[in-house]
């Protein structure tokens, strides 16, 4: 009798200690394990310019329809990369870009350069998909963008990321866009008048879930395996 009533409270005690674990998902950690639950994307690649670059931004956008400015915008910054060296990146993206919800997706680089080293910085530097990138080489910054580079200069010395955002969701997003997509390369571009600065490559991918998650969602089925199985009653 008395084995049998002390099995009863090991498991009894087990299933309120997975209980509890399932219901502390409702509270503020349980809050921040099940978003970690869920599937979540990030964007991850390396960039390796021809000059120092300061101020680094890496943006990726989302369209949803044909409406040139992107749905969902998501960005990275990088304080400094040094010339001819590679500096590697990976970010969360707000959503799965496969999954047939958007019309266009790409990313794409913006930074000022430093041409002679001096610490003091020359123009901006963007990334252009390989077919615009050929084709910006001797061009000028005003035959592809309506807004000023001095004021983008500014934006990136200031870091002031909705002003940026603005000019990546209005410029880079069209019939003829300046993105790359996953797995496409960048050409790095500096301007005023375009010259070839390096390149960039990035993809995405699924974040797989952490092991601690399927530990969780593993105990939980567990016990409702637990509950239901039946133990014959101890003779007195």
């Amino acid at each position: 009798m008395k084995n049998g009533y002390r099995s009863k409270k090991a498991i009894k005690a087990a299933c309120l200690g997975v209980g509890l674990a399932i219901a502390a998902w409702g509270t503020g950690a349980g809050t921040a394990m099940a978003a970690q639950a869920l599937p979540t994307y990030q964007l991850s690649g390396s960039i390796t310019p021809t000059t120092d670059l300061v101020d680094v931004y890496v943006f990726y956008g989302m369209n949803s329809s044909s409406f040139p400015n992107p749905s969902l915008i998501s960005d990275y910054y990088i304080p400094s990369i040094a010339a001819n060296t590679t500096q590697d990146f990976s970010f969360s993206i707000a959503d799965d870009p496969a999954n047939g919800n958007y019309w266009q997706e790409g990313y794409t680089v913006v930074a000022r350069y430093d041409a002679n080293a001096d610490g003091v910085a020359d123009g901006v530097t963007v990334g252009m998909n390989a077919s615009k990138g050929q084709e910006a080489l001797g061009r000028e910054w005003t035959d592809y963008f309506y807004t000023s580079e001095e004021d983008v200069q500014g934006w990136l010395a200031t870091q002031d990321t909705n002003q940026l955002r603005d000019f990546f969701g209005g410029n880079f997003f069209s019939w003829d866009g300046l993105i790359a997509g996953s797995g496409t390369p960048l050409s790095l571009i500096n301007f005023s008048t375009g010259t070839y600065g390096g390149s960039a490559l990035a993809a995405t991918s699924q974040v797989p879930l952490p092991g601690s998650i399927w530990l969780l969602l593993s105990s939980g089925i567990g016990a409702s395996i637990v509950r239901k199985v039946k133990r014959p009653r101890a003779r007195a």
